[in-house]
């Protein structure tokens, strides 16, 4: 009677963490690569070169500061495709018509079934991230690296923690709208750029019809609007915009439940699981 009441299943739980928890091992590596180990050979390079000593001031002179504000092209590939893998591989099954119907016979609510894989996902990705935190905290303590304080380290796990969330919970929720897993990755990074693309298609058009409409000043600010360009921008991130991108996980994590309970599972293999959203691709 548990397993039917309970908010997650621990059997389900396990399975998936024995089917993907290579997934885990994999962003670990990169991470390591591209945090810690960057660190070490960025050190090993000063030291051989004998500038060791200098004080880095800005961001634009720190080797350091630029590994935390995701300056590095593995670090930002390795974020920006990971969590949402991770939505696709959790909820593969519910593009397959066995899979799904022989995982929905079992004795546990849709509800568990739902939360079950968003508390694997969540795991599977916030644990490489604490763990290179922590690694790239002790390197730069143990190499005596003072150009990167303990709140630069805090506010990378901060933003790496809630991005990873935000994209998963989006391709989770989007995960659920599909039928098809290419469907499902593209509509998941559409759905991400989609306020930045319609507003930019906005504003150009009012160029055309409002004299002295600042688009050079708004077009500027448009990758605000998707989280996909914010990231890469390499400005720091507001408590606002943190709280925004928390109420949309948020909002994702509901959204996804409610389809969830009312997905119909013999639509799997179509590209839109929903009827009523078919004439979107016709």
């Amino acid at each position: 009677m548990n397993s039917k009441t309970s908010f997650i299943n621990i059997g389900i739980l396990r399975n998936d963490f024995k089917s993907f928890g290579w997934i885990a091992a994999v962003y670990l590596l990169g991470l390591l690569l591209s945090v810690p180990l960057k660190i070490v050979m960025i050190h090993s390079q000063q030291a051989t070169t004998g500038i060791i000593n200098i004080v880095h001031i800005s961001l634009s002179n720190n080797p350091y500061l630029q590994i935390f504000h995701f300056m590095s092209p593995l670090q930002l590939a390795l974020l920006l495709t990971i969590p949402v893998l991770t939505g696709l591989f959790l909820f593969r099954y519910l593009q397959s018509g066995e899979a799904a119907d022989m995982i929905h016979a079992l004795p546990v609510r849709r509800e568990t079934l739902y939360n079950t894989h968003l508390v694997a996902g969540i795991i599977l990705l916030f644990v490489p991230v604490i763990v290179t935190a922590l690694i790239a905290w002790a390197v730069l303590q143990g190499l005596g690296i003072d150009y990167v304080s303990g709140r630069e380290v805090l506010i990378w796990l901060g933003v790496s923690l809630v991005f990873n969330l935000l994209l998963f919970t989006c391709s989770a929720t989007v995960g659920i709208l599909c039928g098809m897993s290419t469907v499902q990755g593209a509509l998941t990074y559409i759905l991400l750029l989609l306020p930045a693309g319609l507003s930019l298609l906005l504003f150009d058009n009012m160029r055309l019809h409002i004299f002295g409409f600042p688009t050079d000043y708004i077009n500027t600010n448009i990758e605000m609007l998707s989280p996909l360009l914010r990231i890469s921008s390499n400005l720091p991130f507001t408590g606002g915009e943190i709280a925004i991108y928390l109420l949309c996980c948020l909002a994702f994590f509901l959204t996804g439940g409610f389809l969830y309970r009312r997905r119909p599972i013999e639509n799997a293999g179509n590209a839109l699981a929903f009827r009523p959203l078919h004439p979107v691709l016709i």
